[in-house]
């Protein structure tokens, strides 16, 4: 359930069992720095067979 959006255009969704969760939404062509790609990658907890098997590396 969306609960709210953000100054910066993001989306701010809510379980009902309190998990949340920020999307950020972006242009097609928009690329993320090195730093912020390697935040989602510690945040989602990905290993390298998952990036692989996303087409990733």
């Amino acid at each position: 359930m969306l609960r709210r959006t953000t100054r910066t255009g993001g989306h701010v969704y809510v379980h009902l069992d309190k998990r949340r969760t920020s999307i950020h939404y972006h242009h097609d062509n928009d690329t993320l720095d090195r730093k912020t790609l390697s935040s989602v990658i510690r945040a989602t907890q990905w290993n390298e067979d998952d990036l692989r098997r996303l087409g990733l590396l």
